[in-house]
């Protein structure tokens, strides 16, 4: 898989948590929200590692 297929599912899975997260607090979910809000920071930890390695290939 390339950076860049990479870089774009990260990206989506991102959209598609920011989506969840704004529903379930909506919801009064707040531990789900919480949850969805972790993983983001998660996902965004490994977009930016695979937008600033030295090895990729775009």
């Amino acid at each position: 898989m390339n950076s860049k297929n990479k870089l774009s599912k990260v990206e989506e899975e991102i959209k598609r948590k920011e989506i969840r997260a704004k529903a379930a607090k909506a919801k009064g979910m707040h531990a789900t929200y919480s949850n969805y809000m972790l993983d983001i920071s998660i996902l965004k930890d490994q977009l930016q590692k695979l937008r600033t390695s030295p090895h990729r290939n775009v």
